[in-house]
């Protein structure tokens, strides 16, 4: 029984030793959570331009062994606008000196934060510096006009004067121009999709996934930086590249709905999805860079037009049994509010002009309506409805009706009749140099 006892002590205290032993180890390697130090030693200038060089210096250390340092450019919404410098190292210190230029020519004049980032094995450290950008002035390079029969699109370049760009032997059913990629999308009644060389008009790359020859399709264009989307009467959103990849397809959560219009916004894609089995449509928030779905929002109304008021709140109008209704939107706490109806009118788009300054454009007239105070002003009558077109360089709204387009010399509560055409004509796109 001695020996039995002696061998059971021995036995624990093998035991005790080998738990002190991993118990030291596990405190030696207690992971570090002290972020690297960035001093500066060269700072910034308040402004620059696109196309400026930024000079920076800083000293970078850490406790422990620095693993990568970059530097880019954020906007206010947090978002990297600018591709980041890289720089590989190793140890407790590293000395940065670097010459970033702001290359991205599409950058808005606005404030930006240059970013210093620095890493380690398990933290990451920032350095925020605030400046002004100023960006490119776009130009405007051409006002284009767009008529269609049941078979072929012609296409019309009206600066300095009306001159044929490009026929196209499809109906047509959209047209935007890429300002990022400097490429024309177009998307026929059919369902096909071309992109084309801005210089010369020449076809760079086609889809004809959707194409159905047969009936007439319902789709929109848009482009958000660099990719362009267009929506399908399927029901789904579809992403592409400059080379006519498909890069993503949303489908609406509701399996049978088409999506009748959608908008992008800085962080959103909302579309009005209408559901074939149900009265009422809805309208669908959708992330732009996955294609993901974050919410819906009910609607007891079609929505014509979103605009943008602020970050959490928009703008939506549309109609229901003769009946046109605003109503406010709120990503924030989920809601879908009217606010103001009109009886027998129907609302066919909306216009920014101010936070709370917008222009409806109805059946019958275009009215100037505020939002605080409810107000609203008369501008001018219409014989049909109309879609408003906004120039951005100098800042004229103009509207079509039939084969006439007007300008609208707000605010005042006029309109100049600009062109007669001797067809209908079908659409207009503000092509801008960037």
């Amino acid at each position: 029984m001695k020996n039995t006892g002696t061998l059971y002590k021995h036995k624990l205290l093998t035991f005790v030793s080998i738990l002190a032993l991993f118990w030291i180890i596990a405190s030696c390697q207690k992971q570090d959570d002290i972020k690297p130090s960035i001093q500066l030693t060269h700072g910034l200038l308040l402004s620059y331009k696109v196309g400026d060089t930024i000079s920076i210096a800083a000293e970078i250390s850490d406790n422990e062994n620095l693993k990568q340092v970059s530097i880019y450019i954020i906007n206010y919404d947090n978002q990297r606008v600018t591709q980041p410098y890289v720089y590989n190292c190793s140890g407790k210190h590293f000395s940065l000196n670097a010459q970033y230029v702001i290359d991205n020519k599409h950058l808005e004049s606005g404030e930006y934060y240059l970013v210093i980032e620095a890493k380690d094995e398990y933290n990451t450290g920032f350095k925020y510096l605030k400046m002004n950008i100023t960006g490119i002035a776009p130009a405007l390079k051409q006002i284009l006009m767009v008529e269609a029969d049941q078979t072929q699109t012609h296409i019309y370049e009206m600066m300095p004067e009306k001159k044929l760009l490009k026929t196209i032997p499809h109906p047509y059913q959209d047209l935007i121009y890429n300002a990022h990629d400097e490429q024309y999308i177009f998307l026929s009644a059919e369902g096909n999709i071309f992109g084309y060389q801005s210089k010369d008009f020449e076809e760079v790359w086609s889809d004809s996934e959707l194409s159905f020859p047969s009936q007439t399709f319902y789709g929109k264009l848009s482009y958000h930086n660099d990719k362009t989307y267009v929506s399908t009467e399927k029901g789904d959103i579809r992403q592409y590249d400059k080379n006519g990849q498909k890069l993503w397809q949303a489908n609406a959560q509701s399996s049978d709905a088409s999506i009748y219009k959608y908008h992008f916004f800085d962080k959103d894609l909302l579309s009005i999805n209408l559901p074939h089995d149900t009265e009422y449509p809805y309208i669908e928030r959708f992330n732009p860079s996955t294609g993901a779905s974050n919410q819906i929002y009910p609607t007891h109304f079609v929505p014509e037009q979103i605009v943008n008021v602020d970050a959490q709140l928009y703008l939506v109008v549309g109609n229901q049994y003769h009946t046109a209704k605003a109503c406010s939107l709120s990503t924030l706490h989920h809601l879908v509010q009217v606010f103001k109806s009109w009886e027998n009118a129907e609302v066919t788009d909306a216009l920014r002009i101010s936070k709370y300054l917008f222009l409806f454009a109805f059946n019958d007239k275009i009215v100037e309506y505020y939002l605080p105070n409810n107000e609203e002003r008369k501008l001018v009558d219409l014989e049909q409805s109309i879609r408003f077109y906004y120039e951005k360089i100098h800042q004229n709204i103009y509207y079509l009706q039939g084969q006439k387009i007007y300008r609208l010399n707000y605010p005042a509560e006029e309109a100049s009749l600009l062109y007669t055409n001797d067809k209908k004509i079908q659409d207009l796109v503000f092509v801008y140099n960037q």
